[in-house]
């Protein structure tokens, strides 16, 4: 950052939280998402107020060469300096008072991000702090805490359903773990413990051996429920294996949502008979690495029946699968926000989006929602509608046709469709408001 003389650069309360990513965002935003970062780049005599977050961020890529000297960090609600990609930068008389958490937040590991420090630093260069997403604690810069650690002791009493947990206590191998979050944490009893995967390192993978062949119905998982962490989706698919070397597919990959309003936990029927059983994580919403509080099986006896309202909406919160996405995921048109939104990569038609209902449902309509903000102009989308029972053999249900977006009449269309399927697919070949499919809901309702 550059000064006229005399000034000194200032942000207040700088910062915001990511609606779509659930993080808050620096007051200093470093963001190598399109390529690497290394020119140099030097920030000095500069004064970041009361960040609603944390002060200084470093996102995604590899960033190199930022140099820091003269920085006054005067309150921040969460971290003075957050990384959560490889890279490294110098910090010489960076100081931090009314820190909400801690001075570093980092889960990258010792070499994920050198940090190198000079002289004159303080306030923020204790130990790092690495866990779920906190909320914010708004300090006083004049006043700085005494402890920015706050310890809280959780009783839960969990109830097993007959059959009981099959994978409770067993052994499991991880692909990889962060420091400190093994793979053993899932399945350890506790949905507060959990193990993470290594950052920015897709696929990943979690393995349990139940000890003998079970006749498996469904599976739990799990994150941990405190509301510090917030909604996800993770995209996984579950295989089995008799013998530990030969696994065949039980659940196809798809996006599972982790919702706190729901428990933070998905439910993933399942069938066969394994010793072993493995998840594979290909992608995360909220956290660049696979994330798993408790890993739970249970027998096929042990089996839960969910009946749709028959006018509800049967696809909010159902697992779905985008051919692809440009960082706004599929979840997020069946999270029940409308103002949350899935988009496809710029310039790539055709472009499909699939629904798994769960079972088969009699369906005469769905509502295709756009973000009702005055900000989303009019458009018309190009898609067709087709159905399967089995989630690999399609029939059309709609002809491809242009359909009108207009925030006049609430950024929404309804499609008539006569349905009894559990695989519901759009297919979008064209949008006059931009080159890419997009849909804030996805809705379908039972006749």
């Amino acid at each position: 950052m550059s000064n006229v003389r005399g000034e000194v650069p200032t942000t207040l309360r700088a910062g915001v939280l990511d609606s779509n990513w659930q993080f808050g965002v620096g007051a200093l935003w470093f963001d190598a998402r399109d390529g690497a970062m290394n020119g140099r780049i030097d920030v000095t005599d500069t004064d970041l107020v009361d960040s609603n977050y944390e002060a200084i961020q470093f996102i995604s890529g590899t960033i190199t060469n930022v140099h820091f000297d003269g920085v006054r960090i005067n309150g921040a609600g969460t971290f003075g300096i957050q990384l959560q990609s490889p890279g490294s930068a110098s910090f010489t008389n960076v100081t931090a008072t009314g820190l909400g958490r801690a001075g570093v937040y980092s889960c990258l590991g010792e070499n994920g991000f050198q940090l190198t420090k000079g002289a004159g630093n303080s306030g923020w260069d204790g130990p790092s702090y690495c866990g779920p997403w906190p909320d914010p604690i708004y300090t006083d810069p004049t006043n700085p805490p005494t402890s920015t650690t706050t310890t809280t002791t959780t009783t839960t009493t969990t109830t097993v359903p007959p059959g009981g947990n099959l994978a409770r206590g067993k052994a499991v191998s991880a692909s990889t773990a962060t420091g400190g979050f093994p793979g053993g944490n899932a399945v350890d009893g506790d949905a507060n413990t959990y193990w993470e995967s290594a950052n920015n390192q897709f696929p990943q993978s979690l393995t349990v051996d139940l000890g003998r062949s079970e006749n498996v119905g469904r599976l739990v998982l799990k994150l941990p429920p405190p509301t510090a962490w917030e909604a996800r989706t993770q995209t996984l698919s579950v295989s089995g294996s008799t013998d530990g070397t030969n696994y065949s597919p039980l659940v196809a990959s798809a996006g599972f949502r982790f919702d706190p309003a729901s428990g933070n936990q998905v439910t993933i029927p399942v069938s066969g008979t394994h010793r072993h059983l493995r998840l594979t994580f290909t992608g995360n919403t909220a956290w660049p690495a696979a994330q798993l509080a408790e890993l739970e099986a249970y027998a096929s006896t042990a089996t839960t029946t969910t009946t749709p309202p028959p006018q509800g909406n049967v696809a909010r919160g159902k697992p779905v699968q985008a051919s692809a996405n440009g960082g706004f995921p599929g979840g997020n048109a069946v999270d029940g926000d409308a103002n949350t939104y899935w988009e496809s990569p710029n310039n790539a038609f055709p472009q499909a989006f699939t629904v798994d209902l769960g079972s088969r449902i009699a369906v005469n309509r769905v509502v295709l929602k756009l973000p009702p903000a005055t900000a989303w102009a009019a458009r018309t989308q190009t898609l067709s509608v087709s159905g399967s029972t089995d989630g690999t053999n399609y029939s059309q249900l709609v002809a491809s046709a242009g359909f009108r977006f207009d925030p006049a009449a609430g950024n929404q269309v309804g499609i008539p469709v006569s349905a009894n399927h559990r695989y519901l697919r759009l297919t979008f070949t064209g949008n006059t408001g931009w080159p890419a499919a997009q849909l804030g809901e996805f809705e379908a309702y039972a006749g």
